[in-house]
């Protein structure tokens, strides 16, 4: 198989190359237990779109979590890498994707309201690291994913211009974002329900399930 166009390839984490939302809601409500005993569930799906350091803000400033924000920050951190460690798989085929498309000269990047710092502990963990040239944070480009500022900035961190580049992405505000935005995804559907899956499929170029489909591997025909 071989690349025709050159082109950029821009990755969601988590979610779309790693199986990790189990780790962070058990991560999440575990430190949330002593604050929200009854319906911390219900307020983390209310600030799902946030990034990582304006969840810790939250926690802090409404539910006087932590004796500072960098104290929570450091606290969900350290449970969060070691969460990554030990409870978090690849999705199928995503390291094999991602050597695929390294190996053929694509630039890669990534696009996540998880911090760098916590994203390239993760991303060495799975030995994939060098694969990738740069990670965009919502936290640094000011807006979350709701917006395509996130995917815009993974864009031209490796030199490319949305017209050449693709976004793969497992959230629907994500994908809608990128749509509005004229850049093109694949909505991941990984263990979605059938409403994620829908909404999905109403805003990606392409649904895929896992990264065993061979439509992904003509990158240059999406």
């Amino acid at each position: 198989r071989q690349i025709m166009c050159q082109k950029a390839v821009v990755f969601d984490f988590d979610g779309t190359l790693v199986n990790s939302a189990a780790m962070w809601r058990k991560t999440l409500e575990t430190y949330l237990a002593d604050y929200l005993p009854d319906n911390s569930r219900s307020y983390l799906d209310e600030i799902e779109h946030l990034s990582f350091g304006e969840k810790c803000c939250r926690f802090h400033d409404e539910l006087g979590a932590g004796g500072t924000v960098q104290e929570v920050f450091d606290d969900l951190s350290s449970r969060v890498i070691t969460g990554y460690a030990n409870d978090v798989m690849p999705l199928p085929h995503a390291l094999e994707y991602v050597a695929f498309l390294h190996s053929n000269g694509i630039q890669l990047s990534i696009a996540s309201s998880t911090p760098p710092t916590i994203i390239r502990n993760a991303l060495s963990n799975l030995n994939i690291a060098d694969n990738f040239a740069a990670i965009a944070y919502t936290g640094d480009v000011g807006n979350d994913k709701s917006r395509p500022d996130v995917y815009l900035e993974a864009i031209e961190r490796v030199g490319s211009v949305p017209e050449h580049s693709i976004v793969f992405e497992d959230a629907v505000f994500g994908c809608r974002a990128c749509r509005l935005a004229g850049i093109r995804t694949v909505g991941i559907t990984y263990k979605k329900n059938d409403q994620d899956t829908q909404e999905l499929r109403r805003y990606s170029t392409i649904v895929i399930e896992d990264y065993h489909d061979p439509r992904i591997y003509e990158i240059e025909n999406l």
